[in-house]
């Protein structure tokens, strides 16, 4: 039975960036895309997918943050990227012909996806030219910003590969000026590779700097404290 109106109606309930995506998305969707399509409500902290687990399921991420995880040196975790709507998880898989995923994927929110059995998937995208564009061209740009971070952050070392890790949370995350930094110290670390002490003593130089705010517990980055970074990081960013 045909999910339509479900699938659009969860659509429309979207902030305007990714209601214009997800319609773009599904504009020329065939009947047999929207028969497939399961609507899924995740609770936070939720592992989705595992590293190495078989493609089967394309995870279209509707509502809420998603966090990359992986192990890559003596089972050390690193979060290697955070994900907002919307980004279809499966599809650099399709794309570069690899039937298993190559990370870990967890909600750092609730969140809500959509959710497509690979083969229908592919169905999908070897008849909708507008939709395999639109994944490949997200998923392109967000390895293109994967691959830069990285090259940042080999000659970043303590508070300036922290001040750089902040401001790209920022740009991902702020709302009218405003970025709540909603992680925890370990999850910092995790996300950076640096140790407690060296984030703890990044943090306590960046609120000196007035590169950081704190509201009771939760560090806070204005567009005054976001300036103020990217002022300490000069040309690097």
């Amino acid at each position: 039975m045909s999910n339509y109106n479900e699938v659009h109606a969860l659509i429309e309930a979207q902030d305007e960036k990714t209601k214009a995506y997800l319609k773009k998305y599904f504009k020329n969707a065939p009947d047999f895309v929207y028969d497939s399509l399961q609507i899924v409500h995740y609770p936070a902290n939720h592992i989705f997918i595992k590293q190495g687990s078989p493609v089967q399921t394309v995870s279209i991420l509707v509502k809420g943050i998603v966090k990359g995880t992986d192990y890559p040196i003596l089972d050390a975790m690193y979060d290697f990227m955070w994900f907002d709507p919307v980004k279809s998880f499966g599809a650099l898989e399709y794309l570069s012909k690899q039937s298993c995923f190559n990370a870990s994927l967890m909600t750092a929110s609730k969140s809500t996806m959509l959710l497509l059995p690979i083969s229908v998937y592919t169905k999908w995208m070897e008849t909708d030219l507008n939709a395999m564009y639109l994944d490949a061209s997200t998923t392109t740009n967000q390895l293109l910003y994967e691959i830069r971070r990285e090259r940042v952050y080999i000659f970043m070392q303590g508070t300036e590969r922290l001040a750089y890790f902040l401001t790209l949370y920022y740009k991902q995350f702020e709302t009218d000026g405003t970025c709540h930094i909603a992680l925890t110290r370990q999850q910092i670390c995790d996300s950076t590779g640096l140790s407690i002490r060296t984030v703890n003593r990044g943090i306590t130089t960046l609120l000196e700097r007035d590169c950081l705010l704190k509201c009771g517990n939760r560090l806070v980055m204005h567009k005054e404290e976001y300036a103020n970074t990217q002022a300490m990081l000069g040309e690097i960013i």
